[in-house]
């Protein structure tokens, strides 16, 4: 199973996090989740699939991250298997002059993304945009939209700007996964059904303050994370009944 990671999540400024110069490890779920995968990867097997490849695809207008990015995978991932996509900028939705590039833009993303002949492409951060260059859409290629699979592990306020637009466009995807209960109850009130969000797990990792990580915690919790994640989405590709996708999920205990 090919599996193409938008990790977009990990490029763009946090403003509790961010770090100059840029530092992966402090970009919180986007970057630790898709290590994770990439490690659970290379060992995970199910009665769905056997194998599974691996290809990260990063966005051009963030050139600071581009090579830690390389060097955080480095042994894990072959170079090769880290794509760039080029558009022109700016792209910050905040800006209503920015509209007709950002709309190019996606366009582009998702040409590159079906260039790749994916079985899965993975979003980790898909309301990410709004002040920035990252470009998350589901909805410009017509043969893409079933095959994106979008994480949950935040969800924006009511009062969020651009929130209505990009629920839209994750109805457009074709699963959803949510990292914790919170997120799982928030995607309920906000009109998605029990069926379409499957749940990876109900412990999150902790806080990514320096002063309070838990290391060694958090990486069991990411794999458990990556682990649960590989089964659903080979079971789904595999057009397994959702008892059967949340069955092999339910048999990994919680972290202890």
């Amino acid at each position: 199973m090919r599996i193409v990671i938008d990790l977009q999540g990990a490029q763009t400024p946090r403003l509790a996090t961010r770090q100059i110069p840029w530092n992966p490890d402090s970009d919180h779920f986007p970057f630790a989740f898709s290590r994770a995968l990439v490690k659970e990867a290379r060992e995970c097997t199910n009665k769905y699939t056997n194998e599974h490849e691996i290809l990260i695809v990063l966005n051009g207008l963030f050139p600071e991250s581009i090579e830690p990015i390389r060097a955080a995978f480095e042994g894990l991932l072959p170079q090769e298997n880290i794509r760039v996509w080029e558009a022109p900028g700016p792209l910050a939705a905040s800006a209503p002059e920015n509209a007709q590039r950002r709309d190019r833009a996606e366009r582009i993303r998702e040409t590159f993304l079906a260039a790749l002949n994916p079985d899965i492409v993975l979003i980790t951060s898909p309301f990410a945009g709004f002040q920035d260059n990252a470009v998350i859409s589901i909805e410009k290629q017509v043969f893409l939209p079933s095959a994106m699979v979008v994480v949950l592990h935040e969800f924006p306020p009511e009062d969020t700007p651009w929130r209505a637009e990009k629920l839209a466009q994750l109805r457009n995807a074709g699963l959803l996964l949510a990292t914790s209960a919170a997120v799982l109850d928030a995607a309920g009130s906000a009109g998605f059904s029990e069926e379409s969000v499957i749940p990876l797990c109900e412990h999150e990792p902790q806080n990514h303050d320096p002063e309070q990580v838990n290391q060694d915690e958090d990486e069991d919790v990411y794999a458990q994370y990556a682990r649960r994640a590989l089964t659903a989405l080979a079971a789904w590709r595999a057009d397994a009944p959702l008892p059967d996708v949340l069955s092999p999920l339910s048999s990994f205990p919680p972290p202890e």
